[in-house]
């Protein structure tokens, strides 16, 4: 519904037209009403956007012309009609400028009201079937705009000439005076922050004649941002703007002031390097390329140090643990050089702890791995801080995991060598106290781990190696059944042949019949 604004200061005359309208036009208009300009004015700020305005000449306050010349700064304008009862030439070269687009005189004849909606209507319907076309080139041109931008950003090897074929197309006359480019990362799930920066550029721009603005996100889900302005003037609003939204949190680099499409690369390649810098601010920053600090060169990386991380895995040795850690990750050392170091750091530490424990002791607990693959992209993190919290906390839940799958392997091998003894002396008298001395292990736990590690009890997996061991001599032999069952293990024949049977389903001479072998008798 389209929104139509009365303004008279007689209420009667306001009260017929609203009737009149709405009889003639059901339901094709929300109808406001006011009695004088001011009124207007500040109903129109609250409904916009209003499309046509039928207002009285002469009111108290503030009279129609003014109130029409106020408007002219709306965008967009609403249609604008005149209703009074003065045909004065004065009023109608007022309201010519004003774009007024119709003079009704009182008393309201209703066919020339009628015939004026009706040609305000289809003034808007052309308008706005205009105004949509022109939207949908103009987001045409914007995707073409972002996927060329995407091309050349992505595409390290273009050359200058190559980068200024791409973009010669696409209408950015005011990037070949001047333009920089500034490159933001927000906190994930932050994504409207972003959004409402942009929003707020966009804003400026249109105060800003000829200004131009593109915005796009990279493969790293950074906002990239290409603006007409100087580097330091990007710079200061971006600041102005970030100040005006006090719970947004990102950083943002700022390239130096570029002239020609051919160096857009470059000019996103120093931006990147700006917002590396800020990732050791630990708070809302905005870094222009050329207020970067000169950096001492860079150092050989401690690579003893974190080899010797990775040997401590497991130790339960934590303090010294996080102590190599701080020499590793010492802010005061990690600001002194280029982002470089900072990276070849956490790559090394990447590679060396904890690339090294996972391959070594296998897959761990999800939680833990989804933290390692965060630890593995330094520049997943917000800030310097974050990064080292999360490395911090890895290296602890890794170096206990480790300090586990160390004790279970030792405890696997205990286990192997109690399998093993009891192979070795089953026809002895064997019982669990003698095995777990044996093997150093604590009686009771010996009896959970080993039914865990063998899925039998401790008897019963004895009872198990002497019958086979028994049905092996019944095939093979012709030892009578008591000297078998003595030979194996047992102390008396009818202990032997309830075990058997327990476990074969038979009896000693009943499977060796089936086994079709004659043998001795019992």
């Amino acid at each position: 519904m389209r929104k139509l604004l009365i303004v008279d200061d007689e209420r009667n005359i306001r009260v017929g037209l609203k009737a009149m309208l709405e009889r003639r036009f059901p339901g094709k208009y929300v109808v406001l009403m006011a009695q004088d300009g001011e009124q207007a004015l500040e109903l129109i700020r609250q409904e916009l956007p209003v499309h046509i305005v039928i207002t009285d000449i002469r009111m108290p306050n503030m009279d129609g012309i003014a109130l029409m010349q106020e408007l002219q700064s709306l965008e967009p304008k609403p249609k604008l009609v005149i209703l009074s009862g003065y045909d004065d030439f004065k009023y109608a070269k007022a309201a010519i400028q004003c774009e007024v687009k119709q003079y009704l005189l009182k008393p309201i004849v209703r066919e020339e009201l009628y015939e004026t909606m009706e040609r305000l209507e289809e003034e808007l319907s052309r308008e706005e079937a205009q105004q949509g076309r022109q939207e949908a080139l103009l987001a045409t041109l914007d995707e073409f705009r972002t996927s060329q931008l995407h091309y050349v950003l992505l595409h390290p090897q273009l050359q200058p000439d190559e980068i200024r074929e791409k973009l010669q197309p696409l209408e950015l006359h005011a990037f070949e005076r001047q333009y920089a480019v500034a490159v933001a990362r927000y906190p994930k799930g932050r994504l409207y922050d972003a959004e409402e920066l942009v929003r707020r550029m966009h804003a400026c721009c249109h105060h800003e004649q000829g200004e131009q603005l593109i915005h796009l996100y990279d493969k790293d889900g950074s906002l990239v941002v290409v603006s007409s302005r100087k580097a330091a003037e990007l710079t200061e609003q971006l600041d102005s703007l970030l100040d005006r939204q006090p719970d947004a949190v990102c950083r943002i680099g700022v390239s130096e002031t570029m002239c020609g499409l051919e160096l857009l690369k470059a000019a996103y390649e120093q931006a990147v390097y700006a917002l590396k810098h800020t990732f050791v601010h630990g708070q809302t920053a905005c870094l222009r390329f050329g207020e970067i600090d000169r950096k001492e060169p860079q150092p050989p990386i401690p690579l003893d140090t974190i080899r010797k991380l990775a040997n401590m895995l497991g130790t339960g040795r934590d303090d010294d643990m996080q102590a190599l850690l701080r020499e590793v990750l010492d802010i005061r050392v990690v600001r002194r050089y280029e982002p470089g170091y900072l990276e070849a750091v956490s790559r090394s530490l990447n590679e060396l702890v904890f690339d090294y424990a996972f391959h070594t002791y296998g897959d761990a607990l999800l939680d833990i791995l989804k933290l390692y693959k965060q630890v593995g992209q330094l520049y997943s993190f917000d800030n310097y801080a974050q990064y080292y919290q999360s490395v911090e906390g890895l290296l602890g839940r890794v170096s206990t995991y480790v300090q586990q799958a160390k004790s279970a392997h030792d405890e696997h091998k205990e286990l192997s060598r109690a399998v093993a003894y009891i192979h070795e002396h089953y026809n002895k008298d064997l019982n669990m106290a003698m095995v777990s001395n044996y093997v150093s292990l604590n009686y009771s736990y010996f009896s959970t781990a080993f039914k865990a590690y063998t899925g039998e009890s401790f008897v019963q997996y004895v009872k198990k190696v002497r019958v086979e061991k028994a049905q092996q001599l019944l095939i093979s032999t012709d030892m009578l059944v008591y000297e078998i069952g003595e030979q194996v293990g047992f102390d008396n024949a009818k202990h032997f042949n309830r075990v058997f049977r327990e476990l074969a389903g038979v009896t000693p001479m009943e499977y060796r019949q089936h086994r079709g072998h004659g043998g001795g008798t019992p």
